[in-house]
C-alpha cells in the first residue's frame, strides 16, 4: 500500500508492505511536478526509498537529496544533490532543477 500524508505545509510519501517499509522525508512542488526530497546528515547513506518512489511514480522529475555533499545530478538515476543550504530555495521560484552549475561548488539559481 502507498500512500501520501498531509500535514500542515508538509507532504511526504509512505509505503507499507509486508515486512518492509519505505518513506520519503519531504515532497516538494515545483511548476505542478512533484520532486521526493531526502534529507542525509552526512555525504553516505541508502537511498532506496527515493529509488521506489521514483519506481512507484515514474512522472517525477527527478529526486532530490538534501545533504552535506556538493551539487551534483545522477541524470541516469533522476537524483539531484543539493547542500543544505539550499534548502530554503526547494519549490520556490528561482530553483529550477534543470540549471546546471555556475561553478565547481554551487548551484545556480535565477534571481
Amino acid at each position: 500500500m502507498s500512500r501520501i500524508e498531509f500535514k500542515p505545509g508538509l507532504f511526504f510519501w509512505a509505503r507499507q508492505a509486508r515486512n518492509s517499509t519505505a518513506e520519503v522525508d519531504f515532497l516538494a512542488v515545483k511548476n505542478g511536478e512533484i520532486y521526493p526530497v531526502e534529507v542525509k546528515s552526512g555525504a553516505s547513506g541508502s537511498l532506496r526509498s527515493l529509488h521506489l518512489c521514483l519506481q512507484t511514480f515514474p512522472n517525477c522529475p527527478a529526486g532530490l537529496v538534501l545533504s552535506t555533499r556538493q551539487y551534483n545530478e545522477l541524470p541516469e538515476q533522476k537524483l539531484t544533490f543539493l547542500p543544505l543550504y539550499a534548502a530554503a530555495t526547494i519549490g520556490d521560484q528561482r530553483w529550477n532543477p534543470s540549471q546546471r552549475l555556475a561553478h565547481s561548488n554551487a548551484a545556480t539559481w535565477s534571481v
